[in-house]
């Protein structure tokens, strides 16, 4: 299971800290959360912004990376084994 605090820090090389790597709110132009008030950042790094819309969709993202870093691993071990034999 994924928590959503190991969402919150990872940081894509090309994300600026201040903008949310989901919806692209800032500072000064913050979303609007589903209770209808403006959002505020959800990790230290400025790139995650707390709107329930946007965690989900970075768990949703972090569950889809690790899926295929699995399967990647996954392939690559079949691959070895049948090289070898078994």
């Amino acid at each position: 299971m994924i928590e959503t605090n190991d969402v919150k820090d990872q940081i894509p090389a090309s994300q600026k800290p201040g903008k949310c790597r989901i919806c692209g709110c800032t500072e000064k132009n913050p979303c609007i959360t589903e209770t209808d008030k403006p959002c505020g950042w959800a990790n230290d790094t400025r790139t995650l912004c707390n709107n329930p819309i946007c965690l989900r969709t970075a768990v949703n993202q972090a569950k889809k990376a690790k899926t295929k870093k699995c399967l990647a691993k996954h392939k690559k071990a079949v691959k070895k084994a049948k090289k070898h034999g078994h």
